[in-house]
């Protein structure tokens, strides 16, 4: 059986400080040829505070990396919560068996 068509998203973090912008992805999906999306979130602002912090505190690098990947969970948590007709797939094995 052929896998689904998928569209892969990349979403700045900083977007998600746009006012109305559960309205504003809809309508960009919705006049998109239909296929599978999946949306890439970016760290923002969360992450901008982590750089922040390891320039006082010089944070190990591995630890670093760590911290600023899970604010791309957050943040996409955080487009979960505005858009709850969306599902969190959460990784991409997920996406395989939507």
């Amino acid at each position: 059986m052929a896998s689904p068509v998928r569209r892969i998203v990349k979403l700045g973090g900083s977007l998600l400080q746009v006012a109305g912008l559960p309205g504003v992805l809809s309508e960009w999906v919705a006049r998109q040829p239909p296929m599978l999306n999946a949306f890439l979130v970016g760290g923002g602002p969360l992450v901008d505070a982590l750089r922040r912090l390891d320039q006082v505190h010089a944070v190990d690098e591995e630890a670093m990396h760590c911290l600023a990947v899970e604010t791309m969970r957050i943040n996409a948590r955080l487009l979960a919560s505005l858009l709850p007709e969306w599902s969190l797939a959460g990784e991409l094995a997920r996406l395989d068996r939507s």
